[in-house]
C-alpha cells in the first residue's frame, strides 16, 4: 500500500502548483484559457503564475496558501486549492482581475479586452461565505488512488474546524468534462448552475464554451 500524506503547500511546490493550474484550465484539451486571452505561449503563462503565487494573495485560486498537496511516497502527486468567498467583502474574479492587472499592466488588459468580455459569458456567480474548491489535478501516474476525494474532505475539514457556519462547497467546471464531473458526483456534488457562452472568440480560447456548477453540503 503507497503511503499517501496530505499537506498545505509551500514555496517548493510552486512549479507543481503551476502544472496543476494549467492542467485544470485545459481541462484535457491544448487551449490554455490565460494564454488565448493575453496572446501568451504557455511558458510565458507559467512564469505569470509563478509571480501570482509569490504575491500569495487570499481569497482567489491563484494564492499559494490556498493550496493543499498529496504526496505519495514523499512524491507531489495531486493538488487542490480552496477559499471562502467573499470573506474580505470582494469577489474572488474581482481579486484576481486586479492581481492579473498589477502583474500584466494596463497595456495588456486593454489589447485583452474583447477576449476577457467573451470569457465573461461564461463565468458563474459564486456564493458569498462558501467554500470554493478550485485547480483539482492529479498526476496522471497517480489517478485511481483516491487523491481527489481525499483532498476536498481535508479542505473542507479545515473550513469547518475553522468556521462551523459554513456549510456549502461549490466548485466550478468544464461541462465536457464528464470524468471529473461523475468523480465530483461520487463525493456527493450536484449540478446547481451552468452557463454557456456565446461569443465567437471562445472557440480559440476555453476548452468549451460552457461551464457548470456543482455543490456540496458538509
Amino acid at each position: 500500500m503507497q503511503q499517501v500524506k496530505i499537506r498545505r503547500a509551500d514555496s517548493e511546490d510552486s512549479g507543481f502548483i503551476v502544472e496543476a493550474i494549467i492542467a485544470a484550465e485545459k481541462s484535457g484539451s491544448a487551449l490554455l484559457s490565460y494564454a488565448g486571452i493575453f496572446g501568451m505561449e504557455e511558458s510565458a503563462v507559467a512564469g505569470l503564475l509563478t509571480r501570482a503565487l509569490e504575491e500569495d494573495i487570499e481569497g482567489q485560486e491563484v494564492c499559494l496558501s490556498n493550496f493543499l498537496i498529496a504526496e505519495v511516497q514523499g512524491t507531489p502527486a495531486a493538488a487542490c486549492a480552496s477559499w471562502v468567498e467573499g470573506q474580505a467583502g470582494v469577489s474572488s474574479g474581482q481579486i484576481k482581475a486586479n492581481l492579473l492587472f498589477h502583474l500584466l499592466g494596463e497595456a495588456a488588459w486593454s489589447t485583452a479586452a474583447d477576449r476577457l468580455k467573451a470569457v465573461a459569458e461564461t463565468a458563474i456567480e459564486r456564493s458569498i461565505g462558501a467554500v470554493q474548491l478550485e485547480s483539482i489535478y492529479t498526476k496522471p501516474d497517480f489517478r485511481r488512488l483516491g487523491l481527489t476525494p481525499s483532498l476536498v474532505e481535508e479542505h473542507l475539514r479545515m473550513h469547518r474546524e475553522r468556521d462551523p457556519e459554513i456549510k456549502r462547497a461549490q466548485l466550478i467546471l468544464f461541462k465536457n468534462n464528464a470524468r471529473a464531473a461523475h468523480v465530483y458526483q461520487k463525493m456527493g456534488f450536484v449540478q446547481t448552475a451552468e452557463r454557456n457562452g456565446k461569443s465567437s472568440l471562445l472557440s480559440s480560447i476555453l476548452s468549451c464554451p460552457a461551464k457548470i456548477m456543482m455543490e456540496k453540503q458538509f
